[in-house]
């Protein structure tokens, strides 16, 4: 693995573009074994089913920031993180940084926002906790009832509840509640969402909703107007709790009967585990600093200096692009449509910077110059 000080080396004396393949992994929780599994982000295969040996609670959300692994317990009220190999890194504890029954977390305009429910600890209940990237406490946002995940849209988060009305709230970078995607009532305890290989996004929902004849399962919603776009109901009467799109199309999806795989081509469901209460589950690029070089130049950042624009051409449809300081810090994220970008960086601070081109089911990164 390359530290930043070799890669900072490798930019200082080279100014060629460097074309590289993230490794991806997912990673699942099991709560009823205390256990993170680690899975082949394409196909679902598990790698190793006792990734990392967690203490003894309730884990719920897990999220990547930065190259750290952070996982929420929800009884413990403790955020446990990892190094990229599955070893012990450090603990926020909640009586400290202010976490009571606290559920999803990810990364959101450079911060981690953590849902959280309870009032003890000194926390607020019905609120985003949100910390800085290394854990230092930055105040809160209240929000929806019972709050379950968390995800950022790119200029706001979404945020689901759980309890009545469990909808999809719009929550500004500043806290503003900017209305609902996905207001109340249409689906019945929201839990894990994710954006999919289209960019809609994907929800497992618990429980069947009475009102409006929507079963527990798996549900696309269109992110600009809320419409359910294609949905699936889960077999069994386990409540599901994760969700995530595997590279293959396919989608795994957790509940308390186990770890399942749905083809939402033929809508046929298939397990991987039928035991063990599983929860959150997340796609760690390990990391964007991380990478092994490509055999094939499939993509072309230039100039490399850059002062003004930035040119991304690729021989598939761009999907979006991340921008990594030297230190791993996301500095931008830019949606696209096309398989050429013009990027502006007038603005960005002069240094090393390394960037995320996703295409397809594909992520290749590299690494520029801004002058």
């Amino acid at each position: 693995m390359k530290t930043f000080s070799t890669l900072l080396q490798l930019a200082a004396f080279s100014l060629t573009i460097s074309n590289f393949s993230a490794q991806q992994s997912v990673l699942v929780l099991n709560s009823s074994t205390d256990t993170v599994y680690k899975l082949d982000a394409v196909t679902g295969a598990v790698v190793n089913a006792n990734f990392i040996s967690l203490p003894s609670g309730t884990s719920k959300g897990i999220a990547q920031v930065n190259d750290k692994i952070w996982i929420a317990d929800q009884i413990a009220d403790d955020i446990y993180i990892y190094n990229f190999d599955g070893s012990p890194h450090s603990t926020l504890l909640g009586d400290v940084v202010g976490l009571d029954n606290i559920r999803g977390l990810n990364v959101v305009n450079n911060e981690v926002w953590v849902t959280n429910a309870g009032s003890n600890n000194g926390a607020t209940a019905n609120s985003i906790r949100r910390l800085s990237m290394t854990g230092a406490p930055l105040g809160y946002y209240t929000t929806v009832t019972s709050p379950f995940d968390v995800v950022d849209n790119g200029s706001a988060a979404f945020v689901s509840s759980f309890s009545s009305p469990s909808e999809i709230q719009i929550l500004g970078y500043d806290g503003t509640v900017m209305g609902s995607l996905l207001p109340g009532p249409v689906l019945a305890n929201i839990e894990q969402m994710n954006f999919n290989s289209e960019g809609n996004l994907v929800v497992a929902t618990f429980a069947n909703h009475s009102a409006s004849g929507n079963n527990r399962g798996i549900y696309v919603i269109n992110p600009t107007t809320g419409a359910i776009l294609n949905s699936w109901p889960t077999p069994g009467s386990s409540g599901n709790a994760g969700v995530l799109q595997l590279g293959n199309g396919n989608y795994l999806y957790s509940n308390g009967a186990g770890l399942h795989i749905l083809d939402p081509t033929t809508g046929t469901h298939s397990s991987i585990y039928t035991s063990g209460a599983f929860q959150y589950m997340a796609k760690i690029n390990e990391s964007p600093l991380s990478v092994r070089e490509a055999q094939n130049q499939d993509f072309k950042v230039y100039p490399n200096p850059a002062a003004d624009i930035l040119y991304v051409t690729a021989k598939q449809k761009i999907k979006h692009i991340n921008i990594f300081s030297a230190e791993g810090r996301l500095v931008s994220r830019i949606e696209g449509s096309a398989d050429s970008m013009e990027i502006p960086v007038t603005s960005m601070t002069p240094g090393v910077y390394f960037i995320e081109i996703h295409t397809g089911n594909q992520v290749k990164s590299s690494k520029f110059i801004k002058k």
